[in-house]
């Protein structure tokens, strides 16, 4: 299996049809393909069963470890804004926070995924304010 996920790796990076998200897409799963493998080999399981149980186990941690870490970054986020709200409230440096993280395709990716209401709040006000702007520049 890993082999013929790597062949196909191999042969898609040559005839360059893998973008770069795409590449490290596939690097990731020979990485976990290769870390289970590895596993499989050292505690010497080759029955069909036992091979599937301990893969799924090992996915579970796996899925374990991103669901803690996407606790973390939900914590640090709600964190960013109390800090910012006690020492700016809403101002400049509230649209530049929401600027720089608007700006970043893995920050968009992880708000579309995991919900912070503040995030959105901030966003709505961000965007009401440009668009008031706007009108006011167009009535004058």
């Amino acid at each position: 299996m890993v082999h013929k996920y790597n062949i196909d790796y191999i042969n898609k990076k040559k005839a360059e049809l893998l973008g770069r998200e795409m590449d490290k897409q596939y690097r990731r799963v020979l990485e976990a393909l290769d870390h289970f493998q590895q596993v499989l080999k050292l505690e010497n399981i080759c029955q069909k069963e036992a091979v599937f149980l301990r893969i799924k186990e090992l996915f579970e941690q796996e899925i374990e470890f991103f669901e803690n870490q996407q606790k973390e970054a939900s914590e640090l986020l709600e964190h960013v804004f109390d800090f910012l709200e006690g020492a700016f409230g809403n101002s400049q440096e509230m649209v530049m926070f929401l600027t720089e993280l608007n700006s970043n395709s893995y920050n968009v990716s992880f708000l579309q995924e995991y919900e912070c209401e503040r995030y959105y709040y901030y966003n709505k006000e961000l965007l009401f304010d440009e668009k008031r702007k706007s009108l006011l520049k167009r009535m004058s």
